[in-house]
């Protein structure tokens, strides 16, 4: 569980095409992964890589980390074979 006070969870993968988000847009999928405890930066990084190009595979907002962290993800995407590049502010 993200959260709470965070902007959400996003998978573009074909088979998953989850958005539970508050971001505007979609996400163009590929192979990124951004952690990030903001909701703003979450946005600001998304219009970045709309801007740049790349797609983004999984987008997490952890917000006030509850239960889920942005060390969880570094594993959970270790084993995740559509993740091939993170980023985090």
């Amino acid at each position: 569980m993200v959260g709470p006070n965070c902007l959400g969870v996003v998978n573009s993968e074909p088979a998953v095409r989850l958005d539970a988000s508050f971001a505007r847009g979609g996400l163009a999928e590929g192979e990124v992964g951004v952690v990030t405890q903001s909701g703003g930066i979450a946005i600001a990084l998304l219009e970045q890589l709309r801007r740049l190009g790349p797609g983004v595979s999984t987008l997490v907002s952890t917000g006030d980390k509850y239960d889920v962290s942005g060390n969880d993800l570094l594993h959970w995407w270790e084993q995740d074979h559509h993740v091939r590049q993170l980023t985090t502010p």
